[in-house]
């Protein structure tokens, strides 16, 4: 018997995995500032200093792959180069909570411009080639601004992570 409207039957197989983002707050920082950025809650690492910036979740249960995790931030600068990068530990229930760990290491990206969001993977980017529905997954973000090449100049707001999966549909 078939469905009204035209649509036969259909099972599992005939459905497609679909692209799915998460938007992550930061959780922590170890060294770095808080405040407000219009309606935005920031943390901020400010010029000529290294500073670091903790994001944790949980894998949804309908994750099949990872995509790309990216870093949403600002800045009061024009143009130049920001030096940063990401690192990630994941593990789950039952496992050691660095049971997957990478520090792909740092690099430069540039900005979009004066105060435009740049939704940006790091130049190393996370593999997370380990990651599995239901890990514990810690995210560090460090910026280097003490270095020659982060020649942006000003203070850096970060708004969260974009973290993107692909999921079961």
């Amino acid at each position: 018997m078939g469905i009204s409207g035209g649509v036969g039957p259909h099972g599992v197989d005939e459905h497609a995995d679909v692209s799915r983002e998460l938007f992550l707050s930061p959780t922590g920082y170890t060294t770095g500032g808080v405040t407000s950025r219009g309606g935005y809650f920031v943390v901020y690492f400010v010029d000529s200093a290294v500073k670091t910036l903790w994001f944790n979740f949980k894998v949804p249960d309908d994750f099949v792959s990872f995509d790309s995790c990216k870093l949403v931030w600002d800045s009061a600068a024009a143009s130049g180069n920001m030096n940063w990068g990401m690192g990630a530990y994941y593990a789950a229930s039952g496992e050691a909570y660095n049971q997957h760990a990478e520090s792909p290491g740092v690099g430069v990206t540039a900005t979009a411009g004066a105060n435009t969001l740049n939704v940006q993977e790091p130049a190393n980017v996370l593999s997370l080639s380990s990651l599995a529905s239901g890990d514990y997954v810690g995210v560090y973000v460090t910026r280097n601004a003490s270095v020659v090449d982060d020649t942006l100049g000003q203070t850096v707001c970060i708004y969260g992570l974009l973290f993107t999966y692909t999921a079961e549909q």
